[in-house]
């Protein structure tokens, strides 16, 4: 099953005036796009995190005896 989530800033918030986006953006009761904008944030964070975590371990030196 797929992740991705297609929503973008554009598509949410193109053309609203800053008291329209400020309401969608209301904790207490936001608009369903700006959820998926967030959760679709979180993921991508997540996966660049990863990536780097990845990058890094892989570019360490490895000793042969497994002396740290």
């Amino acid at each position: 099953m797929s992740r991705s989530i297609h929503r973008t800033r554009k598509s949410v918030f193109d053309l609203k005036s800053r008291a329209e986006v400020e309401a969608m953006c209301d904790p207490r009761a936001p608009d369903p796009d700006v959820a998926e904008l967030l959760k679709k944030w979180a993921f991508k964070r997540a996966s660049i995190r990863n990536r780097k975590v990845a990058a890094a371990s892989a570019s360490e030196p490895v000793d042969p005896e497994g002396n740290a």
